[in-house]
């Protein structure tokens, strides 16, 4: 889990170990996480959980409805407190994943393990 003061992203679905990786009663994989998401909150079928919020009950999801001309997705934000899409926050999976560890290996003063 990235800190939440140094990134909007707190975790990514699926990249961390399964006792890391949520809260008891939380999927950890993509799939399990995005049909728990769709179960609890209604979210739309079109967007898949790949990120947490720093914020509870923020998701980071790919709008599999908007590919790119490459066939990529934008990551959108889904505030699931107010059950709606907030906006999108990146371009695509890559630009997230860059962006957020690039911010947060320019700010921690030690190493990700």
């Amino acid at each position: 889990m990235i800190p939440p003061h140094l990134a909007v992203v707190h975790a990514f679905v699926g990249v961390a170990p399964e006792a890391e990786a949520a809260p008891a009663g939380h999927a950890t994989d993509v799939v399990r996480r995005t049909l728990q998401a769709r179960s609890e909150r209604k979210l739309a079928d079109h967007l898949v959980v790949v990120g947490l919020g720093a914020q509870h009950q923020e998701w980071f999801c790919l709008d599999v409805s908007r590919p790119n001309s490459t066939g990529e997705y934008p990551v959108v934000l889904f505030d699931a407190k107010d059950n709606a899409l907030d906006q999108q926050f990146y371009e695509d999976f890559g630009q997230m994943l860059t962006e957020v560890m690039g911010f947060v290996a320019d700010n921690l003063d030690q190493p990700l393990d």
